[in-house]
């Protein structure tokens, strides 16, 4: 069941995910992830301000009593951030994929051998340690190419 502290757990690792996956194209281009953060990105600053254009205009050229369909979509606008953020929370718990849990081992191994401390990863993987992994090593890599 889900209840409101798991909803608010959701949003706060989808913030926390979002925000720790980087966006350096020579790190994480080619993952699909890198797209959903930019996409949260753009929407964290179009969405509020496309629904008060539409919420605006619907006041202009709408009846004061009207209800219903018409001013469901401002509220979807404005909660899209929110929404993104609740999706990529629980994509931040799912595990990696064989081939990415892999990949992600070796990056892990090659940081280690270049003596970077990194935190733990989880049994099996999971793509918020892909996140981390991925920061540390745009960070503190010289050069930062896969």
């Amino acid at each position: 069941m889900l209840t409101v502290h798991k909803l608010v757990q959701l949003w706060c690792d989808g913030r926390h995910y979002l925000r720790t996956w980087p966006l350096a194209a020579s790190v994480a281009q080619p993952l699909v992830d890198s797209r959903l953060v930019r996409i949260w990105r753009s929407c964290l600053w179009l969405a509020p301000g496309s629904a008060l254009l539409s919420l605006l205009w619907l006041s202009l050229h709408t009846a004061p009593v009207a209800a219903g369909l018409p001013w469901l979509m401002p509220t979807l606008l404005a909660s899209l951030p929110l929404q993104l953020q609740l999706v990529m929370g629980w994509r931040a718990a799912q595990p990696l994929p064989r081939a990415e849990a892999r990949w992600l081992l070796q990056l892990r191994e090659r940081l280690d051998g270049a003596g970077i401390e990194l935190a733990p990863v989880g049994k099996p993987p999971t793509y918020q340690d892909l996140a981390a992994t991925l920061a540390v090593f745009d960070n503190q890599w010289p050069g930062a190419g896969v």
